[in-house]
């Protein structure tokens, strides 16, 4: 007996050395596709991590690395939470990484690190849902170097979620299996970590996923007082979640109720942009390729009138094929018939604006109308097309196939061939048909080079499904043994998956990011760091859009956008800039922007932008309305600088106040002829009573002396009572203190703040302290003390209860 535990013990730890082996295959191949990131050779400057996650993690970094929470920011738009934006992470905790290593090391390898972590849990749930390890290892190469993955490395926030969401399902299953304490630490633990990685909606997304793979293998045939317990179980696990987790909800719900996603949500408009194009379906088996030899570092999209969400949605040349496979296992029926109507239902959901099921959701379903991007859906095929991968290959290596299977995939073959030769004899044809279609107007392309990709892309299809077929009748007839073939199929995954997403994401050298932009010369930054504001978008018709010029290359582009810091860009220099781009935009930024859209009057635009304190403002078109004092010349760089005419400076003094009724009228009133910004302020009174002091033309200026985010320390010497004016949001849980004395801080001018001063005034400080943040940490605290209390408890009654058994047993 004691010879046979060793062997099966033995054999166990040959088992944990093979899952061991391959796992750090899956992580060798996942770094291999990052090489330049692994090596620090390069950083991402693909669309959203130059324009967006770069100069957010950078902020992030800055207060980690001073040893500080980052409640707040100055440096987006007039100031803006940034612990309450859900996609800082400030309490994910892999980014305790940027306290400690520099910015762009602990950036990449975070990139890195949920890269290989979503095909690592892909493998570990291959093998909970019984594929082989062949199986399990392509099942992860084809999520992890997929098109829906590979395309969130220009969007972190949505990866990082991503990544966590095989290891939800897995987790679930195996709590479901267990139904043990520790497995319910483990499930509570990811599930918390995929909430706060930082995308809501990719973590719900992947919850849904999870609770469909469990309620599929839920143990029907259990007593009922066996399956209540059970589902009380998994029930606890969600509000332990939640609970833990509220230390970051509740600063968030703060901010997206006073953000333009409050109140009845987003339009449908808004909500189903970024729909998968019908023609996209193309891209399922025939990659968008991106590469463009004439670009150092740009993408260009064949494929609408702009970059979709996702640069790509191949599922593999393959994928077909071995869905048929799949099809042909009968022991896997069920799990087939899941895996294919999870992708069919993500593919409809991806679609969006283009079916009248996405409508009608938004219609119907309560908090539907939250979310945007159809394209986000996509994640239900990413995953299922995965598995799917693993199941087929599974199927092919079991050989009891039809003798109608392989004929049939070699017809396919030549169906394929007769495309190609249809589409290279009809090159005009398919280039007209083409053209309303398959080109990005703003990609500097042409039709020559968007038929020249498709054609090269269709080749490439044909070549792995042959390589494919091939492998497949060698199998069938022996000529290739069973692991000969399984590591030649796999290989053969991998490679085309690399062939088609390796140029996805672009990369540069860190230099891009660090060195000083050219415009940086020509702008006093001691000024637009603490008392005055920058603009680099156009207050036009088209204000707040990131001009994206038709026939310059992107790499052109993008280099022109880092050296005349436009939207975010800035916050790598501590620039005070007054455009922004975000996802959760506060809605007084949000009704900036209109603003300058819909002012007919270009007087009343300079307005604006003097009451912002906006100095300095970059524009790549002429202006011709006379509301600057000076064209600052510009040298080699393209586009026109204009120093503003008296803008108002972020803190002054002001002695009396004016009354409106309503934000309409208070917006009218203080970009009217009549209005004064710098001797009087607006307040928004239903009751429009006059109780401002008597008019005067004496007012007083005032210093900031201090300002570093949740702080604003302003000097005043006022000669009579008034207003200090600070043109920062005004926002819930910024406290004011005058000499020590709270005073009230009152909504002025529509978007800012004011408090009331006395002669004899000297300092106001302005804190900010949320209340949300404070009640948040006393929930998350209270959860994780109670939490594991009861974890505790009952593994302590459940081990008395084994020990009882086991002596009970020995008597």
């Amino acid at each position: 007996m004691a010879v046979l535990r060793g062997r099966l013990d033995q054999l166990g730890s040959r088992a944990r050395a093979s899952e061991g082996w391959v796992l750090a295959g899956v992580v060798f191949l996942g770094c291999l596709f990052l090489w330049e990131l692994v090596s620090m050779s390069g950083v991402p400057v693909a669309r959203d991590m130059q324009m967006f996650f770069v100069p957010q993690r950078h902020l992030l970094w800055e207060a980690l690395q001073s040893g500080r929470l980052p409640l707040w920011t100055p440096h987006m738009g007039t100031g803006a939470p940034l612990l309450a934006n859900l996609q800082s992470g400030v309490f994910y905790p892999p980014h305790w990484l940027y306290a400690v290593l520099p910015f762009f090391t602990a950036l990449n390898l975070l990139i890195v690190f949920h890269f290989v972590l979503g095909g690592a849990g892909t493998y570990v749930l291959a093998r909970k849902l019984e594929l082989s390890r062949s199986a399990g290892f392509a099942a992860a190469v084809a999520f992890m170097l997929g098109g829906y993955f590979a395309s969130l490395l220009n969007l972190i926030n949505a990866q990082q979620a991503a990544a966590w969401m095989p290891l939800m399902v897995w987790t679930s299953l195996q709590h479901l299996e267990r139904r043990a304490v520790d497995s319910f630490g483990l499930l509570v633990g990811v599930l918390l970590l995929g909430l706060l990685a930082g995308e809501p909606q990719t973590f719900l997304l992947g919850a849904m996923i999870a609770g469909l793979f469990t309620l599929t293998r839920w143990p029907g045939r259990d007593p009922i007082k066996r399956q209540l317990s059970l589902a009380t179980s998994f029930g606890l696990a969600a509000l332990l979640t939640a609970g833990l987790a509220m230390v970051q909800l509740l600063p968030t719900a703060e901010l997206v109720s006073e953000s333009g996603r409050g109140g009845e949500g987003l339009g449908f408009e808004q909500a189903a942009y970024y729909s998968l194009m019908p023609v996209r379906l193309l891209n399922l088996f025939i990659p968008a390729d991106y590469h463009d030899p004439v670009y150092r570092y740009g993408v260009k999209s064949l494929v609408g009138t702009e970059d979709p969400w996702l640069f790509s949605v191949y599922v593999g040349a393959l994928a077909a094929l071995f869905l048929i496979f799949a099809w042909r296992v009968r022991s896997r029926r069920r799990q087939t018939v899941l895996l294919t109507g999870l992708f069919a239902v993500g593919l409809v959901l991806a679609v969006g604006q283009y079916t009248p099921v996405y409508r009608w959701l938004y219609d119907i379903l309560p908090g539907f109308r939250a979310f945007r991007f159809p394209e986000k859906y996509f994640l239900f095929c990413g995953l299922s097309a995965a598995l799917l991968t693993g199941v087929g290959i599974d199927g092919m290596r079991n050989r009891r196939w039809s003798r109608a299977d392989l004929p049939l995939a070699l017809l396919s073959l030549i169906v394929l061939l007769a495309l190609r030769t249809f589409v290279g004899i009809n090159k005009s044809a398919v280039i007209e048909t083409m053209s309303p279609h398959l080109v990005n107007a703003l990609a500097s392309g042409t039709l020559e080079y968007a038929y020249t990709v498709w054609v090269n892309n269709l080749n490439k299809w044909i070549m792995f499904w042959a390589i494919g077929l091939t492998l497949a009748a060698l199998y069938r007839r022996r000529v290739l043994s069973e692991p000969w073939f399984a590591v030649a199929i796999v290989a053969v995954v991998a490679a085309d998956f690399a062939v088609a997403h390796r140029a996805l994401n672009p990369t540069v050298d860190a230099s891009f990011y660090e060195s000083e932009p050219l415009i940086t010369r020509h702008l006093p930054m001691e000024e637009i760091q603490r008392d005055y504001r920058y603009r680099a978008t156009s207050f036009d018709q088209d204000a707040g859009a990131i001009k994206v010029v038709a026939g310059v290359p992107l790499e052109a582009q993008k280099w022109l956008w880092q050296q005349t810091m436009q939207p975010n860009t800035s916050q790598l220099r501590r620039v005070m800039q007054v455009d922004i781009w975000d996802a959760l935009m506060l809605r007084k930024f949000v009704d900036e922007i209109d603003f300058y859209r819909m002012l007919p009057d270009p007087e009343r635009r300079w307005r604006l932008l003097r009451l912002t304190s906006v100095k300095y403002f970059y524009s790549t078109k002429a202006v011709t309305e006379q509301g600057y004092r000076r064209q600052i010349p510009l040298d080699s760089l393209p586009g026109y600088l204009y120093e503003v005419e008296g803008p108002l400076p972020r803190a002054y003094v002001v002695s009396r106040a004016r009354h409106f009724p309503n934000d309409e009228e208070t917006i009218n009133g203080i970009l009217g002829d009549t209005f004064d910004p710098r001797r009087e302020v607006a307040f928004v009174d239903t009751a429009a009573v006059p109780r401002a002091p008597a008019e005067t033309n004496r007012h007083s200026d005032a210093e900031i002396v201090y300002s570093a985010g949740e702080e604003v320390w302003v000097r005043v010497s006022p000669e009579q009572a008034g207003y200090l004016i600070l043109t920062d949001t005004y926002y819930p849980g910024w406290e004011a203190k005058v000499d020590g004395e709270p005073r009230e801080i009152r909504l002025a001018n529509f978007f800012f703040r004011a408090v009331p001063i006395r002669p004899g005034d000297r300092e106001v400080v302005f804190r900010y302290r949320p209340r949300p943040l404070e009640l948040g940490a006393v929930l998350s605290i209270a959860t994780l003390v109670l939490g594991a209390a009861g974890m505790g408890l009952v593994g302590l009654r459940r081990g008395i209860r084994a020990q009882t058994r086991k002596e009970a047993n020995h008597h």
